[in-house]
């Protein structure tokens, strides 16, 4: 893009803020030859300004070729009017958002004034929050860089999450905000922590292990009347119940509108080393729990929420329906387990009739794995089922 000269002096006459920053020289990750060791640090020092400048609330720009410690008498920055180099805005586009939760838009581009040449970065207002993905360099990933005053600080996502509420009650728009949640406890989060517990069998157990749980699955006939529970059938439900862990999702109309037909889609990471170690289950799809008693189970509710298995990956639709302003939903549970340790990025997308564009927010799983062994699990169930 070419930007309106005259709009960008007028700028210099600004001073440093939330919205505008000078620097005298490029960054260095931009230079053909950055010193060695010193490309990740600079790299950091780059995503933290412009993920910085993404989550201001207004337009932003960063001015590269000007000194804000000379100024003239009408108060003009200074033009260093050293050259500087040109850049292709697609590779900048690619180094930004390989390294952020969500895609930042952004311009760049040299622009002549009085004095000499500049370069500008424009940062458009966007959905916010926006932070780095993992530490680069120095810059600590998970937290959400953002301009006070004339500095860098970096505070927790949720807390910028808690300013755009306040924004978007004041501009009068439909909004909403995206959080893990347990309608029980009421602790919501961007981030869930979980724990899968993956049972092991001794190498001279009769039992089948782990293998029960799937056995389990294909021979398991549904509703009607259980039978006094055999030892295949506790352990694939001690199995399942010690691997998998429930999650929810609470979604608040923070805007002036009414939220009408929402839904709510989760879209898991597809890649091969997360997809073939993550499993994702709708509450109903669970084992029934085996007792030693007769007993009717109980019939199948509907649920807000389905699961959707896709090609090296996970869906999960949650049907939201109509929240009000200033009122919340809470999701019924699904429930998820990994084989592995594993970190997993989930993009929420919600529509709604008259929403547009759709809302996004970028959420995290972290899955920690530990092995317990099988027949130990198998005696706790034991015990507490005594007690039924």
């Amino acid at each position: 893009m070419r930007f309106d000269p005259k709009a960008i002096d007028d700028l210099l006459y600004e001073h440093e803020g939330r919205t505008i920053d000078f620097k005298k020289k490029h960054y260095a990750i931009l230079s053909s030859a950055p010193k060695a060791g010193d490309a990740h640090r600079a790299k950091g020092e780059f995503l933290k300004d412009i993920v910085a400048f993404a989550n201001s609330a207004d337009d932003a720009h960063i001015i590269i070729g000007a000194d804000p410690t000379q100024r003239d008498e009408s108060g003009r920055v200074k033009v260093l009017g050293d050259p500087l180099p040109d850049f292709d805005e697609a590779q900048l586009q690619s180094l930004v958002n390989d390294n952020v939760n969500r895609p930042i838009r952004f311009e760049y581009s040299l622009v002549n004034v009085k004095g000499g040449q500049l370069g500008i970065f424009r940062i458009p207002k966007q959905e916010r929050p926006i932070y780095l993905k993992q530490d680069v360099g120095h810059i600590k990933g998970n937290l959400c860089y953002c301009r006070q005053g004339g500095r860098t600080v970096s505070i927790p996502p949720d807390e910028l999450i808690d300013s755009a509420k306040k924004e978007a009650i004041a501009a009068n728009r439909p909004a909403a905000t995206i959080e893990f949640g347990d309608q029980a406890t009421r602790e919501t989060g961007t981030t869930a922590k979980l724990l899968s517990r993956l049972l092991r069998t001794a190498p001279s157990a009769s039992s089948e292990g782990p293998v029960a749980l799937e056995k389990f699955r294909n021979n398991q006939t549904g509703l009607g009347v259980a039978r006094k529970a055999d030892q295949t059938k506790v352990e694939a439900f001690v199995t399942q119940q010690r691997k998998l862990s429930p999650l929810g999702i609470r979604v608040e109309n923070i805007g002036a509108h009414t939220l009408e037909h929402a839904r709510l889609s989760l879209s898991f990471a597809a890649f091969s080393d997360i997809g073939a170690g993550l499993e994702v289950v709708e509450e109903y799809k669970l084992l029934e729990r085996p007792v030693s008693f007769m007993f009717i189970p109980p019939a199948i509710s509907e649920s807000n929420v389905s699961v959707t298995k896709v090609p090296l990956g996970w869906e999960v639709t949650v049907h939201v329906g109509r929240v009000v302003p200033h009122q919340d939903f809470w999701s019924d549970p699904f429930w998820i387990g990994a084989k592995t340790h594993l970190i997993v990025p989930v993009r929420a997308r919600l529509v709604a009739d008259g929403l547009s564009p759709p809302i996004e927010q970028e959420l995290t799983i972290e899955i920690e794995t530990e092995s317990a062994p099988l027949d130990a699990e198998v005696r706790a169930f034991r015990a507490e089922e005594k007690k039924w």
